[in-house]
């Protein structure tokens, strides 16, 4: 596997390009080698892994591609990675009344519960942007 879809923005922040199996694959690795570099726990590698998973199968799945954005945070006592997903798929609208109690999907679900904030926006037709933020103790604190 190359890292030729995956792109460094700066030492903060990493950009892949989704499109198949392999991709998400690869953003994985990216984003957990992106928050090991961060100071992430095992616990919160493990989250980043999870949502990034399925952010990336879902763009593979529903909107034929798309890209992950992976940005470093730092705020007062703690630290933490900002994951976005963006495509120009056929919007999340017939979704948002799918199969799980919350309307979500169980994908998107999992995702907004290993999540400590969790934005969505879309419009039917326009694609669909997913913005997720983990945080975790800064251990310089």
């Amino acid at each position: 596997m190359t890292m030729q879809g995956a792109g460094k923005l700066s030492d903060q922040e990493r950009l892949i390009r989704v499109r198949t199996g392999d991709d998400v694959t690869l953003a994985s690795v990216v984003g957990r080698d992106h928050a090991v570099g961060l100071g992430a726990m095992p616990l919160i590698r493990e989250r980043v892994d999870l949502v990034i998973r399925e952010l990336g199968w879902n763009l593979v799945r529903h909107a034929g591609g798309g890209l992950i954005r992976l940005r470093g945070l730092c705020a007062l006592e703690r630290r933490g990675v900002q994951i976005d997903s963006d495509d120009r798929g056929r919007g999340i609208g017939s979704l948002l009344r799918g199969v799980s109690g919350d309307g979500l999907g169980f994908g998107l679900s999992a995702v907004q519960r290993h999540s400590d904030e969790f934005t969505l926006c879309s419009a039917t037709g326009c694609g669909a942007h997913i913005r997720v933020v983990i945080w975790w103790p800064s251990t310089s604190s």
